[in-house]
């Protein structure tokens, strides 16, 4: 298997709301592995910090990867920052072509 692109977002939940901010990933999850050309996508939680998410998706090509960036599910991310779930969120894209 060969990835084109990988895309990363990690998330700092903000205090009390470590689990919330899980079970939305794993919900957003779901729907975004199902996106054409996507190898795989995880959400795992740091061992390390608690409070802290990685998401990381992989992707057949790079038009894979930037065309699952306009999935319906991606407005989540907005609705977690807007109801104060987390205090920060960064979003990473590496291309190996």
């Amino acid at each position: 298997m060969f990835i084109a692109a990988s895309n990363t977002v990690t998330i700092h939940a903000a205090p009390g709301q470590v689990d919330t901010v899980g079970v939305m990933l794993r919900d957003m999850i779901g729907s975004l592995r199902d996106s054409s050309g996507c190898l795989s996508y995880t959400a795992v939680q740091s061992h390390c910090n608690s409070h802290l998410w990685i998401v990381t998706g992989h992707w057949l090509t790079q038009s894979d990867m930037e065309s699952h960036f306009h999935h319906p599910v991606q407005e989540k991310y907005a609705v977690l920052l807007n109801c104060e779930s987390v205090r920060s969120i960064e979003f990473n894209c590496q291309l190996f072509a």
